[in-house]
């Protein structure tokens, strides 16, 4: 992690960050008061049970939020990208986070402290209204995901991940098919999906042999957008939401 010189909120380019909703004399306080940092790929951004000091917003990159459970065993619970936030605001002093945050890619995050970001709130009502939306959206995906991911075998849990990543980082059109934009490791997809590294090996040479996607090395290509989508049948009604 390293400081980054900061990037002014009245001139930002990221147009998905909520700061966009406060007056131009508050996005000139935040940009006095937030901190700006580059983290490369794999850096800890924080961990779960430190204090909360206040939220990260993301300027650019990819970051995993990982629960890491008693056995000692990960669990990725969200995958977040440009314009996201990172964590919870926090009326508590003594509130920690329960989930750990790392950058999947090089990644510029913004931080901001709680007392500064309630000064912000109070004087902002469209922040204040697009920040509840923000988090009434999140709980909204993770509890159908979550209620999905009941219902799944693996071949749709996995099928279901890899449709997740391109809905969250997007992809690119080569030859008729796409290449996503996140690689991950079969490691990390078994994190995403609550598999085994091994289920998600015989998953992916399942997926391969129906030509719903094609892997060359780390590069995870979708042959067919709608025929993979087809494969998860449960709960097809909630899919447009996440």
């Amino acid at each position: 992690m390293k400081q980054s010189e900061n990037i002014s909120c009245t001139g930002c380019d990221n147009s998905k960050c909520l700061i966009n909703f406060c007056s131009n004399e508050w996005k000139a306080k935040l940009s006095a008061e937030k901190k700006m940092r580059s983290y490369p790929r794999k850096q800890n951004i924080f961990w779960e049970k430190l204090t909360i000091y206040g939220i990260y917003f993301i300027y650019k990159g990819k970051v995993k939020l990982v629960s890491q459970e008693l056995q000692g065993k990960e669990q990725i619970v969200r995958l977040a990208t440009d314009g996201d936030l990172l964590g919870i605001l926090s009326a508590n002093s003594n509130e920690t986070y329960i989930l750990s945050a790392f950058a999947l890619d090089d990644s510029a995050i913004c931080f901001i402290d709680n007392p500064t970001l309630f000064q912000a709130l109070l004087e902002n009502p469209q922040f204040s209204l697009n920040i509840l939306l923000y988090y009434c959206n999140l709980m909204r995906r993770m509890e159908i995901r979550s209620r999905n991911f009941a219902c799944m075998n693996v071949k749709e849990k996995v099928a279901d991940s890899i449709l997740h990543l391109y809905r969250t980082y997007g992809g690119k059109k080569e030859n008729n098919k796409i290449l996503l934009n996140a690689q991950l490791p079969h490691r990390e997809i078994a994190m995403l999906c609550g598999t085994s590294e091994e289920q998600v090996s015989r998953t992916f040479s399942e997926l391969v042999s129906e030509k719903l996607i094609t892997v060359e090395g780390r590069k995870v290509y979708i042959n067919d957008m709608d025929k993979l989508d087809n494969a998860v049948t449960c709960c097809s009604t909630d899919k447009r939401l996440l």
